[in-house]
């Protein structure tokens, strides 16, 4: 590549024919990057349905009533081995009065641990 002088303008967009932002596509499959080393953030697609683990710990879709009951289970089947102690529960400091007071029920009368937290120190 010939040495350019500090007065030579350069197009961003083409470089000897190329582009300047040809993506290279990277393992976490959202985050491309140009020939120079930029990053450009490319959102993931929203979920449209709940995914759950089959039995080979593939997520798969499933039904808003299923997953909602493969959490409830999970929820019993850790406050039967190990009681209300196990769970803990954080809330947002930036939330209403009463969101931190229905998340602090939940906690208290339905998850039955006092390990709740709402980050009102920050």
């Amino acid at each position: 590549m010939p040495m350019r002088s500090p007065t030579t303008a350069v197009n961003p967009v083409s470089w000897k024919g190329s582009t300047s932002w040809t993506p290279l596509p990277r393992r976490d499959s959202f985050t491309l990057v140009s020939r120079r080393g930029q990053h450009r953030h490319r959102p993931l697609p929203r979920l449209t349905e709940p995914l759950v683990r089959d039995h080979h710990g593939r997520l798969r879709p499933t039904s808003w009533e299923a997953a909602l009951e493969r959490a409830a289970e999970g929820f019993q089947q850790t406050l039967d081995a190990a009681g209300g102690a196990a769970i803990g529960l954080f809330s947002c400091s930036k939330s209403t009065n009463e969101m931190n007071f229905i998340a602090q029920k939940l906690a208290r009368v339905a998850l039955q641990t006092n390990n709740i937290d709402s980050c009102n120190r920050t």
